[in-house]
């Protein structure tokens, strides 16, 4: 599938530390009929500061399960550290949480995720094969375009794999500070882009898109 990395940064480069437009942020990719959404553990992790308990209706697919023009949320968990998919499954503007695992899942992940009847994908040894895993999403689900919404590590992982078709920013002019999530943290050296376009936003952020060499 398509893959693009999208989020918004400030401008040393982070993506936590700072308030970001959420409305403008989610209002563009909503125009980009993505039928998968990419996540990382480790950015659920951070941006859930208090998780609501489950109720009943968390435990089973939600009505828009066979919507297709929805799309899935799919988690990279192959941990098993994430207990937060309730929230997601709540949102009407999405289809169904996936999960992705590896041969190396905790067992007692596997049964929190079939207590509560979400899909999960086992690929990958100690840890997700992202590449055969987008394969599996593209020719098993029929994801067309998918975006990944996260953090350093697997937006990091993604590039040095090869999968990523554009890398879409909004950049905020602020500084975060060293001590905030970098948007890319474990690449093994240089990756030559192609500016597409830079754009200055009403709210002063910047719009910027960028091929891969």
């Amino acid at each position: 599938p398509k893959m693009t990395i999208y989020n918004c940064v400030s401008l040393d480069g982070r993506v936590t530390g700072f308030e970001a437009d959420l409305g403008l942020y989610y209002g563009i990719s909503a125009q980009w009929g993505n039928d998968g959404v990419l996540v990382g553990s480790e950015t659920v992790l951070k941006s859930m500061e208090e998780i609501p308990p489950e109720i009943d209706t968390d435990m089973v697919p939600p009505d828009t399960a066979d919507d297709s023009s929805l799309p899935y949320v799919i988690f990279v968990d192959s941990k098993g550290v994430i207990r937060s998919h309730h929230i997601f499954r709540q949102q009407p503007y999405i289809r169904e949480v996936m999960v992705l695992i590896s041969k190396d899942t905790p067992e007692e992940y596997r049964r929190y995720l079939d207590d509560r009847k979400y899909r999960y994908i086992e690929i990958g040894v100690d840890r997700v094969d992202l590449p055969e895993a987008l394969e599996v999403l593209n020719t098993e689900f029929g994801l067309k375009n998918m975006r990944s919404d996260s953090g350093g590590s697997l937006n990091s992982a993604l590039v040095e794999a090869g999968l990523v078709d554009e890398i879409v920013l909004i950049m905020d002019p602020v500084l975060a500070g060293n001590d905030q999530t970098p948007f890319f943290s474990e690449l093994s050296g240089v990756k030559e882009l192609e500016f597409g376009s830079i754009e200055k936003m009403e709210n002063g952020s910047l719009f910027i898109r960028c091929g891969i060499k």
